[in-house]
């Protein structure tokens, strides 16, 4: 008999509400450990809301979101999280070691100091994203490419099972989202769970295992070649066939 797994995230009727107008709702799902996940929708779909929501940075208006069988805020020490580029303060003077290093924190504790074994964790990941020699260059001086780099780099220290990405590949160079998407797929194959927020649609097929599509409700969450199909797409973007002919016929 085939073993069942139970879900590292599951969601159930969630619902947010900003100013008494819903921004989510009927979202659910469960998702089991080792698998990378898109979230997919048009703008305003309220795809980081998703995210903020399961983080607690926004308030859930109804419905649940559990991680490991308990209440998603009671497990946020389990939860990586990189968020959208345009939040961050990129010129706060601080180096990319920095950065790398304040994911020890989660771990360690923000006032225990840094030891030897942890910087050399930090330079092992630096080396594997391409930016050790970047280690001591101040994160304002870095392309945008860099900077994502930077992040990922951080959360890789932190070594927590669940990961929530929102618009990573925005604004960076074409060698670096391969990079990135490599690395994450990596870090399914380990076993960590990933949630992406992600906006090309050309890309999906390539590079997620299951897909959430949303646009302010819940239209499909599945296999992303179960999920991705003209119709549902359609669906979700409210019919606008003309950006979607050429990239659903890449089946």
């Amino acid at each position: 008999m085939k073993k069942f797994k139970s879900p590292v995230i599951e969601a159930h009727d969630l619902r947010v509400s900003y100013n008494k107008r819903s921004a989510l709702y009927g979202i659910d799902f469960a998702i089991s450990k080792g698998n990378l996940v898109g979230v997919v929708g048009p703008n305003g779909a309220g795809k980081s809301t998703l995210i903020k929501a399961m983080i607690g940075q926004v308030t859930i208006a109804g419905g649940w979101v559990n991680i490991f069988n308990q209440s998603a805020h009671l497990n946020l020490h389990h939860m990586g999280y990189i968020p959208q580029k345009d939040s961050i303060d990129w010129d706060f003077p601080i180096t990319v070691e920095d950065v790398v290093l304040m994911g020890s924190y989660a771990r360690l504790g923000a006032f225990r100091p840094i030891n030897k074994q942890e910087k050399r964790r930090a330079n092992a990941i630096l080396d594997r994203l391409g930016m050790l020699g970047y280690a001591d260059t101040r994160i304002s001086e870095l392309s945008g490419g860099q900077q994502q780099r930077s992040f990922l780099a951080r959360a890789l220290l932190q070594d927590t099972p669940i990961y929530l990405m929102d618009e990573p590949f925005t604004g960076i160079d074409i060698t670096t989202e391969k990079l990135m998407i490599k690395i994450l797929q990596e870090m399914r194959d380990e076993g960590k769970t990933i949630l992406v927020v992600h906006h090309d649609l050309s890309t999906v097929r390539e590079y997620f295992d299951k897909v959430l599509l949303i646009n302010r409700r819940q239209i499909a969450f599945g296999l992303t070649k179960d999920v991705l199909t003209k119709e549902k797409v359609a669906e979700t973007y409210g019919g606008r066939l003309e950006i979607l002919e050429n990239i659903l016929q890449q089946r």
